[in-house]
Formats: C-alpha cells, structure tokens, sequence
C-alpha cells in the first residue's frame, strides 16, 4: 500500500495528524498501526439452529461459546461421500477437527452431530441446495427435485427444562444418579470398550442399551456402570432409561416436505441418507441434478 492510500485509511481510522505522522515515518506509534489493519474475514460462521440450542458448549477455559463452521474443501466432501456409514468416528473427527471451530470435536454433543454435518453440506453447495424427489403419502403425487433446506429437517430440540447432567433418585434403591449428554468422546470411549472386550464384538440390543447409558452415567466409568446398571430393579432401570431417552435429540435423517400439488399440499416424512451422492452431489455444468 502506498504512503498516500495508508494516509487515507488512518484517517478515516481516526487517528490524528500527529500519530498518522508517527506511524508514516516509523516511529514509536507504529504499534498502533495493528489496530487498523486489515484482517482476513473470519471464515467461520456461527452454526445455527443447532438441536442442542449451542446452550452447553464451553471453551478450554470453560466460558460458553458458540459453534462455528466454515464449508467444506474438495478432499473433505470425498472422503465424507465416501464413508461407509454416517458413524464413522475418525472421518467425522477430521473433518469437525478442519471445519469447525468452538469445542474440540469430542466434545461435540451426539445429538448435534448430524446436523452439524447438514449444515456443513448446505453451506459448501450454495448453488446447488440438495434436492429430493418424493412420493406424497396422502394423494400419491410425485413430487420432483424438492428444495431440503435445513429448517425442514425433522429435528427433534433439546427442551428447555433438560440439564446437563441431569439426575434423579431412583424410587426403589433411593439411590441418586446423574447422567450427561453423550459427546463424541464418549461414543468413541464406547467403541475402544467394545474393541477391548472380545465378547462385545457382535453387540447385541441388552449391549447396547447398556453401553450407551453406563457411557453416561455421571462420575463414572464404563465397566462400573454397567454393573450398576445391571444389579439394578428393573423399575429403578427403567427410569433411568426415561431420562436417557428424554436426553436424546438430534436430526433424525429424514425431512418435512410438502405435496406440491395445489389441491393436496400434504406434508410427508421423507428419508434423507447421507450417502450416494449427498456430500458430492450428482450435478452437471448447468449445476441441474442428473440421474
């Protein structure tokens, strides 16, 4: 930038004569030059909309903050078109680790992590909004290349009323317990536990449901968990698993569409997998969806 241009900038900065002077000829107000320079625009924006409400994320230091985004790059939408499933703990890690700015990505609520993930598609592809065709559950119309934005993702919000964590006493044993909201961490802590242990290999539904909850439970770790879950009365269990359930939220892959036939306008539920072409959409030089 020439002498004449930076002058102007200063000036229109606020700065006086006598500091624009300092600053031209290098002298001690040089330092204040770096509160008027220009700086690359944030590439992040905050993720809107989010399941969660953005109401427990907390920085390093543990002040609240908010979740930002930025789109995705080339090598990000291969790999995440690529990923056999949805779940894949160590594809999304990078790329929440790249594209997303905040928390660390484990600590990234589960419930939020799908939508994250919209989110990031609908900010990468502008120009070319993912579109789905569909079949009206009322009238039987095909509907052709309905617009999916975010808000007609069929997500289900973190009530008010919910905490983190959030406990009970427990009406048989008398007993209090508190669970948190599962974060990325703890569905890889779930993962590592199962690769440990041989005969978790090939989890089954009593497995599951009690990996999941005993990943959870406050102050406590995985194998305690679990056998204080199992040794529990069955009524005591079954409230604590009122409360997990209660504690879920989240997108659940599907959208609210809307017949576009005049004398119908019915709203269907429509699936959304996020593969075949959902992260490196199917698109021609018109940007037009091709079969």
């Amino acid at each position: 930038m020439d002498v004449q241009n930076r002058v102007i900038q200063l000036k229109a900065a606020g700065l006086s004569d006598a500091q624009i002077d300092a600053i031209v000829k290098g002298s001690e107000f040089s330092s204040e030059i770096l509160s008027v320079q220009e700086v690359e625009k944030d590439p992040y924006i905050e993720i809107g909309g989010l399941p969660s409400g953005g109401r427990y994320y907390k920085n390093q230091v543990g002040i609240p903050c908010k979740l930002k985004g930025q789109p995705l790059k080339v090598r990000d939408s291969i790999v995440l078109e690529a990923m056999e499933n949805s779940n894949d703990s160590e594809v999304i890690d990078d790329i929440f680790k790249r594209r997303i700015k905040g928390v660390s990505p484990g600590d990234i609520l589960i419930g939020d992590e799908l939508y994250i993930l919209a989110w990031l598609r609908e900010q990468t592809f502008t120009k070319t909004p993912l579109r789905k065709s569909f079949i009206c559950s009322k009238c039987g119309h095909l509907n052709e290349d309905a617009l999916v934005p975010l808000d007609k993702l069929m997500v289900y919000y973190l009530p008010a009323s919910v905490t983190d964590p959030m406990s009970c006493k427990l009406p048989i044993s008398g007993n209090e317990i508190a669970l948190r909201f599962m974060r990325r961490k703890d569905k890889v802590r779930i993962e590592n536990f199962v690769n440990e242990n041989l005969a978790l290999r090939k989890l089954k539904i009593d497995d599951a449901k009690l990996l999941e909850i005993a990943s959870v439970l406050h102050g406590m770790g995985i194998t305690d968990g679990i056998e204080m879950l199992e040794n529990l009365d069955p009524t005591d269990f079954a409230v604590i698993n009122n409360f997990f359930i209660k504690m879920n939220f989240g997108f659940n892959k599907s959208a609210f569409l809307t017949c576009e036939k005049e004398e119908c306008g019915f709203t269907s539920i429509v699936p959304i997998p996020f593969q075949d072409g959902y992260f490196l959409p199917k698109i021609g030089p018109d940007l037009s969806y091709e079969d």
